[in-house]
């Protein structure tokens, strides 16, 4: 397990490396999240069955996780998965909800 900045530390790793593929998170609770990637932009997020800027939220309420990474591994973009650009998003996410 990793803690929720070295979760984060990863996948700007995974930006700036401009990576394409799946991040897939097991969460400390058992839940699934994952964030797509496609040449270093964020183009979607997951949280269990939630996506979008609805499953932003409850990613940062996340403590700790195991993080893998599966390179060209995109799985379909749903309509309601309109984010920020990658850069406001990642600065959100670097402060975790209390």
């Amino acid at each position: 397990m990793q803690d929720y900045a070295s979760i984060v530390a990863a996948l700007e790793k995974l930006v700036n490396d401009r990576a394409t593929g799946t991040f897939f998170v097991t969460t400390e609770q058992k839940h699934s999240m994952r964030f797509g990637l496609k040449d270093g932009k964020i183009i979607s997020v997951v949280y269990r069955a939630t996506h979008g800027l609805a499953a932003i939220s409850l990613v940062r309420a996340v403590r700790s996780g195991a993080p893998t990474f599966q390179a060209d591994f995109l799985l379909p973009v749903g309509d309601n998965d309109t984010l920020p650009a990658t850069g406001d998003l990642l600065s959100v996410l670097r402060h975790p909800l209390p």
